[in-house]
């Protein structure tokens, strides 16, 4: 998925850029810019909201840092994404969470309003493998009961505590 923000002339600018290789989705800004870190925040939601849609939920990370994509040669690498990687194999609920570099990136801008910050995020106890642990989440919105609950078709055994889990913070992300 390629996403086009504006045009400036003819020419279209791409802000963020994916690659999927084997069970993986790579989202990838840019640059460090607040717009692009906007847009690629919108690009998650959307993405993971649609995955659980779709009875294929996802899980995920995104971290912050010097990183190299060159999608011509397929060679991606930096530590963001094994930060990413990492933290996402710890996470027990479909969703999406934020590493402390992009808790550093948010903090030292001056240009992101907190506003901004809880628009996408929600900063909450969220559940980890081995406990629940604070950090902010990608909020998901857009779901519906029986798209959440419709989850439980599709797993058995103590898999379905990723539902329990994910049922829970949704509840959390969306109260009133």
């Amino acid at each position: 998925m390629r996403q086009t923000i504006k045009t400036q002339g003819k020419q279209k600018i791409e802000r963020v850029k994916s690659i999927a290789f084997s069970d993986s989705v790579l989202f990838i800004t840019k640059d460090d810019s607040i717009e692009n870190f906007g847009v690629l925040c919108g690009i998650m939601s959307i993405f993971q909201e649609a995955a659980i849609q779709r009875g294929a939920p996802t899980k995920g990370a995104i971290s912050y840092g010097r990183f190299t994509a060159d999608f011509e040669k397929s060679i991606f690498y930096g530590q963001p994404l094994i930060d990413a990687y990492l933290l996402q194999d710890e996470l027990y609920y479909y969703g999406i969470i934020a590493d402390n570099n992009v808790q550093a990136f948010l903090g030292q801008n001056d240009k992101i309003e907190t506003s901004e910050v809880d628009h996408y995020f929600l900063w909450t106890e969220t559940p980890l493998k081995r406990g629940m642990v604070n950090h902010l989440n990608i909020k998901l919105d857009s779901l519906t009961e029986d798209q959440l609950n419709d989850l439980y078709n599709h797993v058995s055994g103590s898999v379905r505590k990723y539902v329990d889990n994910t049922i829970k913070m949704y509840e959390l992300m969306n109260k009133k």
